[in-house]
């Protein structure tokens, strides 16, 4: 397995690459205040203080976060091309 560091790396990538990294980047950094938020939500869930209007509302707030998680990973996904899988960062 071959090892590189991450200037190699940047060395490598073109135009479209580099764009590809920078809409991973940005959904990567969305994914973490998703990821966030649900957190306060399911802290907030197993509160014993919430009637159910508020936990119907928590719950679908969560089914809304997940939905945009999942369009995001799938986004995500699309963009990060890897040609060579034996390829690791050291």
């Amino acid at each position: 397995m071959k090892k590189v560091d991450g200037i190699d790396i940047l060395k490598e990538l073109k135009a479209k690459d580099l764009n590809a990294v920078n809409i991973a980047k940005d959904g990567l950094e969305d994914l973490t205040l998703f990821l966030s938020e649900m957190e306060k939500i399911y802290k907030r869930l197993t509160s014993d203080d919430i009637d159910d209007e508020e936990r119907k509302f928590l719950q679908y707030k969560l089914k809304v976060i997940e939905s945009y998680i999942d369009k995001l990973n799938k986004l995500i996904s699309s963009f990060i091309h890897m040609e060579n899988k034996d390829v690791t960062l050291n």
